[in-house]
């Protein structure tokens, strides 16, 4: 469903190329996906502020040519733990939120094909990689100690189409829309496409949901401090149900609440899971939820 064909060519909406999203910026992508990550934003002969040039993925690029599925992923976890530990903490709990909000979700028979374990892993490693995108962009602004200026708004909202260039780097066609659409609202007022309704997957609409839940507890350097299970089942009924994502989703989203919205690898002050971890239980929670949707491990 990423319409966008990489490298500027035809798309199946009218979705603008990314260098009408930066006034006067230019976006060079080579042929080669590998290289990809390395392109060059140029505005008027000067790079953009806040963009890391050289990336983690060429660094591996070697041992992630050679690498089993699972260790790949786990590569693309260490880039962000090597990146920033915050956005490597935040992906691994979304992951675990939108695999458990997932499995409540399937109870009900409209969302029942979600009850697989493929299904389930595919969404906890969407989850898992949905901020790839943010390991383009410079730690100034993610370790910024307060709310972003507008300049670094407008780079920030540009991780979601950046995740999909290194996703294309890595050959991960399948997480496209999860990392894509993550920030896209029923209404129309997300970003980056400003889709509506149904034209949003369903999947990317699941991580959505996990997300902005784990945002809400984790709280983010540049933005809202943590919140308890109670205040962020609060802040989700205003305007988030029915306008942001499924008005339906609001009860299965309550019954998440009453367990732990935290990943099980770092509770209780545990030291950080490394990425080899992490993937490992992704693995198992999609097995386990399938057979206990309520499991909360």
């Amino acid at each position: 469903m990423y319409h966008r064909e990489l490298g500027g060519a035809e798309c199946a909406r009218d979705i603008p190329p990314l260098s009408e999203r930066i006034a006067g910026a230019r976006l060079w992508v080579p042929e080669s996906h590998w290289d990809m990550v390395c392109a060059c934003f140029l505005t008027q002969g000067t790079e953009l502020p806040y963009i890391n040039y050289s990336h983690g993925l060429q660094e591996y690029r070697k041992e992630y040519e050679e690498a089993d599925p699972d260790k790949k992923f786990a590569l693309l976890l260490e880039i962000q733990l090597q990146h920033n530990s915050w956005i490597y903490l935040h992906a691994i709990h979304t992951g675990y939120i939108a695999q458990r909000f997932a499995a409540l979700l399937s109870l009900s028979s409209e969302y029942s094909e979600l009850r697989i374990p493929k299904i389930l892993r595919l969404l906890g490693h969407g989850g898992n990689l949905h901020d790839l995108g943010k390991t383009i962009i410079s730690n100034k602004v993610w370790d910024y100690p307060s709310r972003h200026p507008e300049e670094m708004v407008t780079i920030r909202k540009l991780h979601a189409e950046f995740g999909v260039m290194v996703a294309a780097a890595a050959g991960l066609s399948e997480l496209y829309d999860m990392i894509a659409y993550h920030h896209e609202s029923l209404d129309g007022s997300g970003y980056p496409f400003g889709m509506r309704g149904n034209e949003i997957p369903l999947y990317a609409q699941i991580i959505k949901v996990a997300d902005v839940a784990q945002a809400l507890h984790g709280g983010r350097p540049y933005g809202n401090s943590r919140r308890t299970t109670q205040e962020i089942g609060a802040a989700m009924r205003i305007n988030f149900w029915g306008r942001e994502v499924r008005e339906s989703w609001a009860n299965p989203f309550e019954e998440l609440l009453q367990g732990n919205v935290g990943h099980p690898l770092i509770r209780d002050g545990n030291a950080f899971p490394t990425p080899d971890q992490a993937v490992q239980f992704t693995n198992l929670a999609a097995e386990e939820l399938v057979t206990n949707p309520y499991c909360d491990f």
